[in-house]
């Protein structure tokens, strides 16, 4: 067990052992936190929502339902979606009282009025990661703890600058990675680190692909819509309806095709399965050392990185492929992997994933398991067309309801930001875990866009006698912001 795995275990205290081996998550469960219980006014954290877009509405969802918390004020520069999540609180605090009526959340389409509050303890950012690092770091200044969407940041820059906003005003800051909070991954990872796979060789992620420079035609704007504010502190570009679509959202990062705005898949999704392959590692202050992108124009979609330790971690689009990559005995090599984790070692292998069951072969590695886990871990069956949205997620079609099936289950998520909080420590995607696990999905960026494979160091977080590659570690800050 490495010594950092062992300090984090002393740190939390949170972890329950039988047979040397996990038998409760890394986090307070929703049930330890009392849910249903009355929490005196006084004693809940004070919470403002910044970006109301699909993810936010995900996101306050959750916290409407958090006892230990209280929804204080709404944040978005397009208005429909303001009042949609200021109508949302009102009414799911409004039920709660006797008269049925509730007015006491606040709606602003500057964040920094919602800053100002010294009601307020904390922010939930989830606005475009062009915004995240510029937000962060303006709330950690005016002493607001934080929930950051993922990828935490734009840039391997604006990364180090959230760590040391975020240490430098001592506050508590969750990274938007849910799948730690999602047992299977949390089990998988307690395997590794306890050693029942042996030497780790290779960890399978799925999801690749980058974004590129694209400038769309100018649309007019619309009435309703900040667009200087939705740019923010991104390279401007004119309005257009692909990168943001007027009222109620339907997709969730719509504009990360476009590298000013994002850093396409890899970063979108990519980052939580490579987040999920640095906690095992043991790299959550640290990361790969070399890493290898296709070429422009090469047949392979596969990104590799090489540690340090000799294990190699690979994102790759769905399936195995025999030809250029090892298949673990006993696994089937025509199987899709779909937002799960493949970890390979000496003594066999571990498939973790949002939706469970945990796989493993030989199937003895999981032989004293209780892979089904508690019931306050996972979500209800969901109906296979649910005619009506649904009551925890919010979904409304069978698709949309498998997909925010895995948030259900992470929801202890948001309970262990909230938990953290109010006892003052490192949350479980703290803001260095969530640099680095963001600062990966860069990495293969930037190996990218060189087109050539790139050596890194990281201690001082730099490419190897690389001037273009340590260019594109940092971007200008469009004013009046800065950071």
């Amino acid at each position: 067990m490495s010594t950092l795995f062992q300090q984090r275990l002393k740190r939390r205290t949170l972890l329950k052992q039988v047979g040397g081996l996990l038998a409760a998550p890394w986090i307070v469960p929703g049930g330890a936190l009392g849910a249903g219980r009355q929490v005196p006014p006084s004693e809940r954290v004070t919470v403002g929502l910044i970006g109301a877009g699909m993810m936010g509405r995900a996101h306050l969802r959750r916290m409407v339902n958090n006892p230990d918390a209280r929804i204080l004020a709404v944040c978005d520069v397009d208005q429909w979606r303001l009042k949609d999540a200021q109508g949302m609180v009102h009414a799911a605090y409004g039920a709660e009282q006797k008269g049925g009526t509730y007015k006491g959340c606040a709606a602003y389409a500057d964040f920094r009025e919602l800053l100002a509050r010294p009601d307020i303890d904390a922010v939930l950012i989830a606005t475009g990661d062009r915004w995240h690092a510029v937000q962060t770091v303006m709330a950690a200044k005016a002493g607001k703890d934080i929930y950051c969407e993922k990828p935490i940041s734009l840039t391997i820059h604006e990364s180090r600058a959230m760590v040391d906003a975020v240490r430098r005003y001592d506050r508590v800051f969750q990274g938007g990675f849910q799948q730690r909070s999602v047992r299977d991954f949390q089990i998988a990872v307690q395997l590794i680190h306890s050693g029942r796979l042996g030497w780790l060789k290779n960890i399978y992620c799925n999801w690749v692909g980058t974004s590129g420079l694209v400038n769309l035609p100018a649309e007019p704007v619309p009435d309703t819509l900040d667009w200087d504010m939705w740019v923010g502190p991104a390279a401007w570009h004119p309005f257009n309806s692909r990168f943001h679509r007027l009222g109620e959202p339907n997709r969730t990062v719509p504009w990360d095709f476009n590298r000013d705005f994002g850093g396409g898949s890899i970063t979108s999704n990519g980052v939580h399965h490579l987040d999920i392959a640095q906690w095992a590692l043991g790299m959550d202050a640290s990361g790969p050392v070399e890493i290898i992108a296709p070429r422009p124009g090469e047949a392979s979609t596969i990104v590799t990185y090489k540690y340090a330790s000799g294990v190699t971690v690979q994102s790759f689009p769905h399936k195995l492929d025999p030809k250029v990559q090892d298949i673990p005995e006993g696994l089937d090599p025509t199987i899709r992997f779909q937002w799960e984790v493949l970890f390979v070692g000496e003594h066999g292998w571990i498939v973790a994933g949002r939706q469970g069951p945990l796989r493993a072969y030989p199937e003895a590695i999981l032989a004293d398991i209780d892979v089904s886990g508690p019931a306050d871990q996972v979500a209800p069956a969901p109906a296979p067309a649910p005619p009506t949205p649904d009551g925890r997620t919010g979904a409304t079609t069978a698709r949309e309801l498998a997909e925010q099936l895995y948030r259900a289950r992470g929801y202890t998520h948001h309970d262990n930001w909230i938990h953290s909080i109010r006892m003052r420590q490192q949350p479980i995607s703290d803001v260095e875990s969530a640099a680095r696990a963001t600062n990966v999905g860069h990495l293969a960026n930037i190996a990218t866009w060189t087109g050539r494979p790139q050596k890194w160091d990281p201690v001082r977080e730099a490419f190897v006698d690389d001037a273009e590659a340590n260019r594109m570690r940092q971007r200008a800050v469009r004013e009046p912001w800065i950071l």
